[in-house]
């Protein structure tokens, strides 16, 4: 630890109600961590106003940390206007934007949805309508279970199946009344067909 001066000493106890510990350390040339341990083991204290004023101080400095940047981007499905893709955080290796809050890590798109529309029932997805990963526009979003993210997929025309070969409309059938979509060699029912 950095050996201080009585100057320095002085200088801390006198202006440590107006300066936080990163001024303090810009000031001393020194670190904030310095300033922090000089602080505590010297029992130097601070007036509640200007820890108050210090935690409002830092608090909206982490707002500003966690904020989600975004650009506007032309959908593919001119209907549905801009997509919104992130520019403020990292991608999976699916393509999804991750975002962590309150000690959870989210997709961004699912944070998204629930910002606007509440909670997710257990169970389901969060689909694009665009069919853009990056995008977390929540009005491109919205809810389907499994057997819903797949037939959407297929009905787009982006479903794979473990060859790499392109699925059909073929892999959709009806039976019996009802309709059903083929996944994992396994026909699926999805609904009822009305009529």
């Amino acid at each position: 630890m950095k050996k201080w001066i009585k100057e320095e000493l002085d200088f801390i106890r006198k202006n440590c109600n107006e300066l936080d510990n990163v001024q303090l350390a810009k000031v001393l040339n020194s670190n904030s961590n310095s300033i922090k341990c000089v602080i505590r083991f010297y029992s130097i204290k601070r007036s509640k106003e200007a820890l108050k004023k210090f935690r409002l101080l830092h608090s909206k400095k982490e707002k500003l940390k966690r904020q989600i940047r975004y650009k506007k981007v032309k959908c593919q499905y001119p209907e549905l206007g801009y997509c919104w893709i992130c520019t403020s955080h990292n991608k999976d290796s699916q393509g999804y934007i991750q975002v962590i809050r309150h000690k959870k890590q989210y997709q961004m798109h699912r944070y998204s949805y629930e910002k606007k529309y509440g909670f997710i029932p257990k169970g389901l997805f969060v689909l694009h309508k665009c069919d853009t990963p990056k995008c977390i526009n929540p009005n491109h979003l919205f809810l389907g279970n499994h057997t819903d993210n797949a037939l959407d997929m297929v009905q787009k025309g982006r479903g794979r199946n473990q060859y790499g070969t392109t699925l059909l409309e073929g892999t959709i059938r009806i039976h019996n009344g009802y309709k059903h979509i083929k996944l994992n060699k396994k026909w699926v029912y999805v609904k009822k067909i009305s009529g």
